[in-house]
């Protein structure tokens, strides 16, 4: 009864954890996909959204007129926001491909 069974987990629900269903492969893709899609559509963390920093790009540019500055500055946030989702899905496809 030694190993991970002392820890309260048999080696079949450690085996089962480290090997998800073959599903899971397949829907990741679009699961990705409509996570970034609420991404941006929708707040996160209530604070920030893609209308939301439209709207205060345009409120910058209106009020300093740095149009570029301020448009460049949207956008490197606006990458940030979907290319790190993106990593992460990637990463997590590449572990789920290793542990066919």
């Amino acid at each position: 009864m030694g190993g991970i069974c002392g820890f309260g987990i048999c080696p079949v629900a450690a085996d089962a954890a480290y090997h998800p269903a073959p599903g899971h492969q397949r829907i990741l893709p679009a699961l990705a996909g409509q996570f970034i899609s609420v991404i941006k559509d929708s707040s996160i963390v209530s604070v920030i959204s893609i209308q939301e920093l439209t709207f205060q790009g345009m409120e910058l540019v209106a009020s300093t007129y740095l149009a570029f500055e301020i448009w460049i500055t949207v956008t490197v946030l606006y990458l940030v926001l979907t290319l790190s989702c993106s990593l992460i899905v990637e990463r997590f496809e590449l572990h789920l491909r290793r542990n066919r």
